[in-house]
């Protein structure tokens, strides 16, 4: 891995990696990404401003995909988030992205489809391209630094070997990230109530 991450292959891969995990929410990219940095930490390599800008992109690409889609096709009937409950949800995060675009698309970086979901309500007419594009570029930089750094400073701070600093950074990621989501989660529910 160490090998592959010295080269400059990484670095649209990885993008591509997380243009999809937005399209396929399984695909574990900020994972990737949190590994990538704890990598820089011990080796050097990938670079840390390189995997912030694939990062970035890929999180761009990705959610102007969704977005397309969404203006295109009624995505509240597919299977996935037809459910009573998924549809209240996306009503929230609806009435939430109109005031609070930045918060309401940084916050749902760490929410189990939630970038999926909010790309899909601005795309379906809730949000204009031009403001979309601007809070997403903004949320993309956050999150990105965030999941390099992550990586990166957990490497730093724990002295073991380079697999083992990997393997800690993207554990206490996934820790950190279910932490954010159920705040995400509170915070959506409690807005809505107001």
């Amino acid at each position: 891995m160490a090998g592959f991450a010295g080269t400059l292959a990484v670095y649209p891969i990885a993008a591509f990696v997380n243009a999809i995990a937005g399209i396929v929410p399984p695909i574990p990219s900020t994972a990737l990404f949190v590994g990538l940095g704890a990598l820089n930490a011990t080796n050097g390599e990938p670079s840390f401003l390189g995997l912030v800008l694939a990062m970035i992109a890929g999180s761009i690409a990705g959610d102007l995909v969704l977005y397309a889609v969404a203006s295109r096709f009624d995505f509240r009937r597919w299977p996935l988030l037809s459910s009573p409950r998924a549809q209240r949800r996306l009503d929230r995060i609806e009435d939430r992205l109109t005031d609070e675009a930045l918060e309401v698309l940084v916050i749902s970086r760490f929410i189990p489809l939630g970038r999926t979901a909010v790309s899909l309500l601005a795309g379906a007419g809730r949000m204009p391209l031009r403001d979309f594009t601007g809070a997403l570029t903004t949320a993309s930089v956050l999150w990105a630094l965030y999941s390099v750094g992550f990586g990166w400073v957990t490497a730093r701070w724990i002295p073991v070997p380079t697999i083992v600093a990997v393997i800690i950074a993207i554990v206490l990621s996934i820790v950190l990230g279910f932490a954010i989501s159920r705040l995400g989660d509170w915070w959506i529910e409690r807005r809505a109530d107001d």
